[in-house]
């Protein structure tokens, strides 16, 4: 089984669907931001040519999911911010797995 839920971005406060592979980790554990935050944060994370995302941020792994735009399309109403492709979801149990847009 799996932990569906609504979280809520870390720096904005909208909510996100997400999905915790297994109950793998406890949700405070868990940190999403939305689209529009994940853009602030990579300008000031993502690093080389191709743009990627670190291993860790502040000591907390990264699950990046790279199907927002798709959600956006859709018009679900739990994810905010327009254009963009990706959202992050830092976690602070660098054991967890399976953690991304529910």
């Amino acid at each position: 089984m799996c932990d569906c839920y609504a979280g809520k971005c870390e720096m904005c406060g909208h909510l996100i669907s997400l999905h915790v592979a297994d109950f793998c980790t406890e949700r405070e554990n868990v940190h999403p931001y939305c689209i529009s935050c994940t853009r602030k944060m990579a300008k000031k994370h993502k690093k080389g040519k191709k743009g990627e995302w670190p291993e860790t941020i502040n000591g907390q792994k990264v699950f990046v999911d790279n199907t927002a735009k798709k959600r956006q399309e859709n018009r679900e109403p739990i994810l905010t911010g327009n254009g963009d492709r990706e959202v992050i979801i830092l976690c602070d149990d660098h054991k967890a797995y399976g953690i991304h847009l529910n």
